[in-house]
């Protein structure tokens, strides 16, 4: 997660799947921090890498100068206000890390306050889903005939097609 969040993929298929594998408590821990390490790690990238090559081919951007002032007056909500834009996520994490005003535990903020709702419903997703799909296993075993365990195991059981009745006969494998 930490890495996809950090290169700017979607972490929607994971924070989805930690949530069925591991529940909701666990799901939150593990995608909080690695959403959170993600961001941090682009962040730090692009401060480190990033800024001042970019810094130096927009320094006469009047659109910079604009959002650099505004981050000086107020980081935080400026910050916020980039993080619910309709930008990537990659340019986000990597458009704050180049400015000035915006300090780590800044950018660490509003990534969280922005990201972490999404995280509690992705995560809450994932394990509504595994509890549905849990449900729906146990009601069809709770209907199961012996015929079905035979049908559901494959070719690792050895049965005579003649002792099913005719519509179970799909799908039995005859191992030799």
């Amino acid at each position: 997660l930490m890495i996809w969040e950090s290169i700017g993929i979607s972490t929607v298929p994971l924070e989805t799947a930690a949530g069925m594998i591991f529940g909701v408590q666990k799901g939150l821990f593990a995608n909080g921090i690695g959403r959170l390490g993600g961001a941090m790690v682009a962040y730090s990238l692009g401060r480190i890498f990033f800024k001042g090559y970019v810094r130096s081919k927009l320094s006469d951007n009047e659109i910079l100068s604009l959002v650099e002032k505004s981050m000086t007056s107020r980081p935080l909500r400026t910050s916020l206000t980039m993080k619910y834009s309709i930008f990537p996520e990659a340019i986000k994490n990597y458009g704050l890390s180049i400015m000035t005003p915006v300090k780590p535990w800044i950018f660490a903020l509003a990534t969280f306050i922005h990201g972490f709702p999404f995280t509690i419903v992705w995560t809450n997703l994932g394990w509504d889903s595994s509890m549905r799909l849990k449900v729906n296993e146990m009601a069809k075993r709770a209907t199961a005939t012996p015929e079905d365990d035979l049908i559901d195991a494959g070719s690792t059981m050895v049965s005579s097609p003649t002792t099913l009745p005719p519509n179970k006969l799909l799908g039995v494998a005859v191992v030799f």
